[in-house]
């Protein structure tokens, strides 16, 4: 790989880390902040150690996340991946050990897309964050939420708040 060249083409404000995930995981923790929540990772590890490595991040403290994020994953429609091997038994491995990370298939991508054979669509999974702070509130709230019926007339909805 080129990276000066990399390096030129990306925004000034991007850091490239290179080199081993498990060299640069602590690097790459300590630059995550709260108010900067992550809720979007691609992996493109190939392996089955290197994405087992690169898991340590989505089990940084939850408010370093969205409640849910989405995660890429570059090389599950390989012919030869399968969920015994790469990156599809780390994914199941991580949902084994884990009780309040969950990765999960995203089932409804593919029918929201304009373009629905896209191959990347298949790649789409979330990270369900399960002990976000934002899903463990529980704390009644002052005005009423609902969500507006179209089919109903104007003056309608009231009946439902």
């Amino acid at each position: 790989m080129d990276v000066e060249t990399l390096q030129s083409v990306l925004p000034s404000h991007v850091e490239l880390l290179i080199g081993d995930v498990r060299e640069n995981m602590d690097a790459l923790l300590a630059r995550l902040s709260e108010t900067s929540p992550i809720g979007f990772v691609s992996f493109d590890l190939d392996y089955y150690s290197s994405t087992k490595s690169a898991f340590d991040l989505l089990l940084a403290q939850p408010n370093l996340f969205l409640p849910l994020a989405y995660l890429y994953f570059d090389d599950i429609t390989l012919p030869n991946h399968n969920s015994y091997c790469g990156e599809l038994l780390a994914i199941r491995e991580f949902n084994e050990e884990q009780s309040l990370r969950k990765i999960e298939y995203h089932k409804f991508l593919e029918n929201s897309r304009i373009f629905r054979k896209a191959k990347w669509i298949k790649q789409i999974y979330f990270l369900h964050v399960l002990d976000h702070p934002t899903r463990n509130d529980f704390s009644v709230r002052e005005t009423k939420q609902y969500i507006a019926n179209p089919y109903l007339e104007p003056g309608k909805n009231e009946k439902f708040l």
